[in-house]
């Protein structure tokens, strides 16, 4: 008698209970038998799932996903056939995996399967080899069946990009993807949103208000899909996604589907890949964030000088009930004195400081500037020659005619690639322009909230401490700093450029005669009036 410390686990399982050859009673006294005979003694928990397929996943049937979770190390699960766990090789396989790494014994009554015995080990060894080799067949088969529906212009399955949908194939049988008109309309939108200055956030949450099906809901193909909200990620997954612009994915490399080098437009294009490029670069994460309804306008810019947290809005108390206070009183794990100040006050020192300090300067804006497509075709091109190299060191040219291909393409491509680095390169991308407006109109005409912001955006901050001698009435520029970083060095450089061009160059000073030329220009003037006395 072989003996166990750990719990024996017994799973039942049946598909349908009017089976009575291996009904859920029948399984459960063979198992308790053996149970008695290898391990008397141990305890006995049952796991029964009647009338549950055993196609289903094990997360999906009560009794195994129960075992699952309460099983432990040195346990036994003793099944009635290998079946009872598994329909497939590789299911079962999987459960013996998940066995091993959880230090749990599987053993079936019927199949002579026992993992507590060199025999039952080698044996699963063998079945894995199997199973592996099974495995690689099917998805050989797989990336065949693939390959020759992408050779033939046919869609392989899988998830359908938004944009796009399926439709029957014009020349016989199986179904192509043609462009999705509905959806197109919505990636227009998006596109354009983004592009005019819209967050992701409230774009999902308009399309979402209006009641336009999600990706995942307007592509799921069934009648009653599983409901899924518009999202931030939903929209960056569409912006970036290259079948809006035309280009396609192949299924198997990944990679896009390229003819000589450059990606080959498949569908119509619903943005151009300028818009697309704007909109990509306008998904950037911000750099601050904005203050929330209620807070004031300089919350994430006003600090406290003692533990450099953000100042607060509060009210001045029962004495200054209407009086706005920006105060911080540390935390609760590092509490310090009290620093205060007024609101109102600090606002208009900010306004004013800020005002004197950069006003001057001309105001700029970001805006998207278009370059040429070298840099995006040169990058192109090298990427289709990485692919090449990476091709060929696979074997897949192997054969003289492959290789006669390969030559040709790498030599085209390189050729390509020599003539577009002879082009002079322009970049797209965000540039700061003038505006053609100095900097205190445009600080002048805004609004608190927009001062705000574009104070976060620059990251300045107004760190504000109490004064040297308590309840002392100080200047408030005596104990307030106001920190533009590098923003402020670079408005100083521009306004010192500015007075150097704007000033007027200021007369040149002559040196003082020396004796020797006052008494030539004495002499001068005496010869010119002796010539003015001799004139007749």
């Amino acid at each position: 008698m072989t003996t166990h410390p750990g719990t024996i686990r017994l799973y039942v399982r049946l598909s349908r209970t009017t089976d009575d050859s291996t009904s859920v009673e029948r399984q459960e006294a063979d198992g308790r038998a053996l149970a008695a005979q290898r391990w008397a003694g141990a305890p006995v928990v049952v796991y029964v799932d009647d009338g549950v397929s055993g196609a289903l996943e094990p997360t999906k049937r009560p009794g195994l996903s129960r075992l699952l979770e309460e099983w432990q190390r040195n346990d036994v699960v003793i099944v009635w056939k290998i079946d009872r766990l598994a329909r497939s090789l590789f299911g079962f396989m999987d459960m013996v995996r998940a066995a091993e790494n959880a230090g749990t014994v599987l053993v079936s009554i019927h199949d002579a399967f026992d993992l507590s015995t060199p025999a039952g080990r080698l044996q699963a060894s063998i079945l894995a080899t199997v199973a592996e080799w099974e495995r690689e067949n099917i998805r050989t088969r797989v990336r065949n069946a693939r390959r020759y529906l992408h050779k033939v212009g046919r869609w392989t399955g899988g998830r359908v990009p938004y944009g796009l949908k399926p439709a029957p194939h014009p020349d016989g049988a199986g179904k192509v993807l043609v462009r999705d008109d509905v959806a197109a309309k919505v990636v227009r939108e998006i596109v354009d949103r983004i592009n005019e200055g819209d967050a992701m956030t409230a774009i999902a949450a308009d399309l979402q208000s209006r009641g336009i099906a999600s990706p995942r809901v307007h592509n799921s193909g069934k009648k009653e899909p599983k409901a899924a909200a518009w999202s931030s990620r939903a929209i960056r997954v569409i912006v970036e996604s290259p079948t809006i612009i035309g280009h396609q994915i192949d299924p198997l490399t990944k990679r896009l589907v390229r003819e000589d080098g450059l990606p080959v437009e498949v569908w119509e294009p619903i943005v151009s890949e300028e818009e697309q490029a704007a909109a990509m670069a306008a998904l950037a994460p911000p750099t601050a964030r904005k203050p929330t309804a209620g807070r004031h306008w300089l919350y994430g810019v006003a600090r406290c000088g003692v533990c450099k947290g953000n100042l607060k809005r509060t009210n001045g108390g029962k004495n200054q009930p209407d009086t706005v206070i920006l105060r911080c009183r540390g935390t609760l794990q590092n509490p310090h004195p009290n620093v205060s100040v007024r609101a109102e006050e600090l606002s208009e020192h900010v306004k004013a400081d800020v005002r004197d300090r950069v006003g001057g300067m001309n105001a700029t804006e970001r805006v998207y500037q278009q370059g040429n497509r070298t840099g995006a075709d040169l990058g192109r091109m090298r990427a289709f020659l990485d692919e090449l190299e990476d091709d060929r060191k696979a074997g897949m040219y192997a054969t003289p005619e492959a290789l006669e291909r390969f030559r040709r393409q790498y030599a085209d491509t390189a050729t390509r690639i020599a003539e577009l680095e002879a082009i002079p390169e322009t970049e797209s991308g965000w540039v700061t322009v003038d505006t053609g407006e100095r900097f205190r109109d445009r600080w002048n005409r805004w609004t608190e909230n927009e001062r705000g912001d574009w104070l976060r955006e620059t990251e300045a901050t107004v760190t504000v401490w109490n004064p040297e001698v308590r309840r002392a009435r100080v200047p408030l520029g005596e104990r307030c700093d106001i920190n533009l970083g590098e923003f402020f060095e670079d408005a100083a450089a521009e306004l010192a450029a500015i007075a150097g061009s704007e000033a007027e160059e200021p007369p040149r000073r002559l040196a003082p005669l020396t004796p020797d030329q006052h008494e030539e220009i004495r002499q001068d003037l005496l010869d010119d009036i002796t010539r003015q006395e001799e004139l007749p």
